[in-house]
């Protein structure tokens, strides 16, 4: 299974939608396309179909920096 990132910026709020399986080996990439943008961001989880734990702990790590998580599962 493959995953994927989309970016929408509006104004001064980017929401970055993923979907797709997620695993520790993407989080390179996921870092880059999310870069410095993560001012005012927010991620959509919705279309999101599994993540291991690596992702889960690097999700943590943004929402306390707050970016907002969207759609997702507690």
């Amino acid at each position: 299974m493959t995953w994927k990132v989309e970016k929408v910026v509006s104004g001064e709020t980017t929401a970055f939608s993923l979907s797709g399986w997620i695993h520790a080996d993407h989080l390179k990439e996921l870092k880059t396309v999310l870069g410095a943008d993560t001012d005012n961001a927010s991620l959509d989880l919705k279309e999101v179909t599994i993540v291991d734990v690596e992702v889960v702990r690097f999700l943590g790590q943004l929402e306390r920096s707050g970016v907002r998580l969207v759609h997702c599962s507690p």
